[in-house]
């Protein structure tokens, strides 16, 4: 079965100014729960410019030990000497591990000579900057542009993690695996997909903007076609969901393995559903999920 998931979990660290703790919070709040994958491990890091002796190496040392590491950027941040003395030169200098993801998040607003600063310190990894748009996430924090930014950045994480997570050492690597969820259980979708990958599976899962575009049903019956299972977690907001459904039935009638995992207790089931094949879990907190069970589903399916 899976190896010891404690053993070379790669590191995302999230470098942010101590000044800047509770916008920073609100995100990684929601971020913090990809920690029960047991596949991953993400570390706050907060700066400040008065430091106890031998603060600023234990930083470039953190940073040049992480595999992905994310800067969540303010005008703040920007002033302070342990950004531009310590942490630019472990991400950019010449000591620098050049095989990292490194990812700006812009936190707080940036304008003008604040925005100029921002570009030239970043310019080598531009594309990589979140949001896109370089709106800031906490302008949107009263609604649910907030929700959903910071879904699209756990997103855009789990792909750049991906490459540290990944195995290949065997029978599963060969299988391709859809995983079907609801919007609302995202981040227990980020966690599943963290162990299929671990246990050496390419995962697809459709990303949180692709769902009502019209090219949606197109992209989707190409990807479980292209599966050797399917996964799909039920809760009651995915039971209610016609994509989850409109998935597994699809997968169902193409004659691909549908393995149900219950992660929240569901009243009314799809009469389609196979019932005997359910994996339950709703009782189980996220750091106790049973992988070793979804593992054998797994094998059996695809064997």
């Amino acid at each position: 079965m899976l190896s010891d998931p404690a053993a070379g979990q790669p590191l995302a660290l999230l470098l942010y100014y101590r000044g800047d703790r509770d916008m920073f919070m609100a995100v990684y709040r929601r971020l913090a729960f990809l920690n029960h994958s047991g596949v991953v491990r993400l570390q706050p890091w907060y700066l400040t410019d008065i430091h106890s002796p031998g603060e600023a190496d234990r930083t470039a040392e953190m940073i040049r030990g992480a595999q992905v590491v994310l800067v969540f950027v303010s005008p703040a941040l920007q002033t302070m000497n342990t950004y531009r003395q310590v942490v630019l030169p472990a991400l950019f200098g010449e000591n620098a591990r050049l095989l990292k993801s490194v990812r700006p998040v812009v936190l707080a607003s940036l304008f003008n000579r604040d925005f100029d600063r921002f570009r030239r310190d970043f310019q080598r990894i531009w594309d990589s900057v979140y949001p896109e748009d370089h709106q800031a996430l906490w302008q949107s924090r009263q609604d649910e542009a907030f929700e959903n930014r910071v879904i699209c950045l756990a997103a855009h994480l789990a792909d750049d993690l991906e490459q540290w997570i990944a195995r290949s050492d065997g029978f599963l690597e060969r299988f391709p695996v859809y995983l079907s969820y609801s919007r609302k259980d995202f981040y227990t979708a980020l966690l599943m997909r963290f162990r299929l990958q671990r246990m050496g599976l390419q995962v697809w899962m459709d990303p949180p903007e692709l769902r009502g575009r019209e090219n949606w049903r197109e992209r989707v019956r190409k990807q479980i076609l292209e599966s050797s299972a399917l996964v799909v977690l039920l809760s009651e907001a995915a039971c209610r969901s016609a994509y989850v459904e409109y998935e597994w039935i699809y997968a169902n009638g193409a004659d691909i393995g549908v393995i149900p995992v219950m992660i929240e207790h569901v009243e009314n089931l799809h009469p389609g559903l196979p019932r005997d094949d359910i994996l339950v879990w709703y009782y189980f907190q996220p750091e106790e999920y049973p992988w070793d069970e979804l593992e054998i589903a797994l094998l059996n399916a695809l064997q």
